[in-house]
């Protein structure tokens, strides 16, 4: 796993993580904001052996609970069970990472209420003909989902599902350090490492005054790679990652050429630029207009705006 740098805001969830452990915990909030990273920071940093699973609507309850399967043996075909993710985590002292589980399907988030009580939590595989599966000590549910309000394909959540959780947590900033992150992530491959990161979190900061700009530190962290790791324009790199999912675009790139306007982005002499692609020739009919550079016209629009 990846070095995680966490914010204070971060740290003091993962603090409120340990007083409820082994009791059930929800983070809840938009895409991008590190989520399921915490979650499995938290498992790793603390020695805890975890699984777990996407939810999605139309999901199988074999995948979570198990099922029965052919198997191949000196005698020929018999069947044997299989447990499912859950079943697994349940009878061997797993965390189980549950991720949106408000896409969950009803009838699945359902089948889950008897593991998510406080006390005298139960799980039974009737299709096994178990009645009771003994739940092991190390046992631990946690959640992340995304808010049943905006664009996202959610369901509202079961009142009875959520009030079997000890701690729901909204994510309502950054749970990265993101200074931290981004200067990580330029240290090797540019000059001002710590200049180039604070002025992408400064613009990542004054973007969040916007709903239409609102970036997050997932979206944050990939404009940053696109610059640093594939030597991609600035202009051109927030185009690229960011065009079809954020509605002010041009506000983003104005905001970006004000922060950056007095830094000299020089990449490290050891660092690799990007493996430039062979493409065949291709014979393009001859017209008397000169072609559009797209990357200079927008630089030139952007310089432009910045003039006035």
């Amino acid at each position: 796993m990846s070095k995680v740098f966490l914010s204070s805001y971060g740290e003091d969830i993962v603090s409120n993580l340990g007083k409820h452990d082994p009791d059930p915990v929800l983070l809840i909030g938009d895409t991008g904001w590190g989520k399921t990273t915490l979650l499995k920071h938290y498992a790793s940093t603390n020695g805890r052996e975890f699984t777990g699973v996407n939810f999605f609507p139309k999901q199988s309850v074999d995948q979570l609970v198990g099922m029965w399967r052919p198997v191949n043996g000196d005698k020929g075909i018999s069947i044997e069970w299989q447990d499912g993710l859950l079943t697994d985590a349940i009878r061997n002292g797993k965390i189980f990472l549950g991720e949106e589980l408000t896409r969950a399907p009803r009838d699945l988030a359902g089948r889950m209420l008897g593991i998510l009580d406080s006390a005298d939590r139960y799980w039974s595989l009737p299709e096994a003909g178990v009645p009771n599966v003994p739940v092991a000590d190390g046992f631990w549910f946690l959640a992340s989902a995304n808010p049943t309000s905006g664009n996202y394909a959610t369901v509202s959540l079961d009142p009875a599902l959520a009030r079997r959780f000890s701690y729901i947590c909204q994510i309502s900033e950054p749970i990265a350090d993101e200074l931290k992150l981004i200067t990580s992530l330029a240290s090797s491959k540019i000059q001002d490492a710590d200049d180039f990161a604070k002025r992408m979190v400064a613009w990542a900061t004054d973007l969040r005054k916007g709903t239409g700009t609102k970036i997050n530190t997932g979206d944050l962290r990939r404009v940053g790679s696109a610059i640093v790791e594939k030597q991609i324009a600035m202009p051109d790199a927030v185009q690229q990652t960011l065009g079809f999912k954020y509605q002010d675009i041009p506000a983003m790139l104005v905001s970006m050429g004000a922060h950056f306007e007095t830094f000299d982005l020089r990449f490290d002499k050891k660092a690799k630029k990007a493996k430039k692609v062979e493409v065949a020739a291709v014979i393009e009919p001859v017209v008397e207009d000169k072609p559009v550079d797209a990357g200079a016209e927008l630089l030139a629009q952007l310089q432009a705006l910045l003039a006035k």
